[in-house]
């Protein structure tokens, strides 16, 4: 046995032990399950694609003006930041769903309205969107809630806590930032 092959000596004699089911994979098994896989009960998919689209979370990003951009640039006062945000809309392991570019003196509660409406027109099986105090307010929850049947969760500190701590879920949106950060065309906005 190299490498974790068996030798049968000729090829038809590995397809013959294939058939007879000799040759297996030394009995490992997989420990998650396909990503095609559906469990056969009545209420649909448990796991797979499906189950990540159910679920977004929703977060913007403020990025630097360059002296060539004139299109549509305010200043962002919580971040002190001249330019556009970028709000986005990611699904449970940090796919973009929807994103969108505005000026940065836009409040993210008001410009949520433009990107939730563009995920539903394309995606209409999201079921919860998470996002920061930003998205927080009645106006907006009921919004979502109304035409979309969508529920919104706000994602906050436990009171008390003090400095950076890692809140549920909402490191996915963080990196997918990163990601989006370590493209040299994305790091300022142009």
């Amino acid at each position: 046995m190299r490498h974790g092959v068996q030798s049968f000596g000729s090829p038809g004699a590995a397809r013959s032990a294939r058939r007879d089911g000799r040759r297996t994979n030394a009995g490992r098994r997989r420990p998650w399950p396909s990503p095609n896989f559906s469990h056969p009960t009545s209420d649909g998919p448990h796991f797979g694609f499906r189950e990540q689209w159910r679920r977004s979370g929703i977060d913007s990003q403020s990025v630097k003006r360059t002296p060539e951009s004139y299109v549509e640039s305010g200043c962002d006062g919580g971040q002190l930041v001249t330019g556009r945000k970028r709000p986005v809309v990611v699904d449970t392991i940090g796919c973009v769903l929807v994103v969108r570019v505005h000026a940065a003196n836009v409040f993210d509660g008001k410009a949520a309205r433009q990107v939730i409406t563009n995920l539903f027109s394309s995606l209409h099986t999201v079921k919860k969107i998470r996002g920061d105090r930003a998205y927080s307010g009645a106006d907006l929850f009921n919004w979502v809630l109304t035409p979309f049947e969508c529920q919104r969760e706000v994602v906050r500190k436990k009171k008390g806590q003090r400095g950076f701590y890692v809140l549920p879920r909402r490191w996915v949106v963080e990196r997918t930032f990163a990601w989006l950060s370590r493209w040299r065309r994305l790091s300022k906005d142009i």
